[in-house]
């Protein structure tokens, strides 16, 4: 249920007609949130089990780009977003596989 949550913020976040959250003007701040909305449902598909939605995702951040401009023309597809994505991607992998060893080691 924790998975779908985080699925779908991700997608209202990605194709809300304006960027949603306050614009706070520091440069890059919306590539941490690109960053985080691809991190935690990897880190949680990664600890599921859910291999699939981790391919699912990859997918979805070449396209989701692209996809934005048609699904919200006033938005702006911007490449480094697709880069900060499949980071995000990465980084919840790599979250979900330190959390496990160490699950492992405090049980062991």
């Amino acid at each position: 249920m924790l998975l779908v949550a985080a699925l779908a913020l991700q997608v209202a976040g990605l194709y809300a007609p304006t960027v949603p959250g306050p614009d706070t003007g520091l440069p890059g701040l919306d590539k941490v949130g690109h960053l985080l909305m691809f991190a935690a449902p990897a880190a949680l598909a990664t600890l599921l089990g859910a291999r699939w939605v981790l391919v699912a995702l990859v997918v979805h951040a070449l396209v989701s780009e692209p996809l934005q401009g048609w699904v919200a023309p006033q938005r702006e597809a911007d490449p480094l977003d697709a880069v900060a994505d499949l980071l995000g991607i990465a980084a919840g992998v790599a979250l979900a596989r330190a959390l496990r060893r160490r699950s492992a080691i405090m049980e062991g």
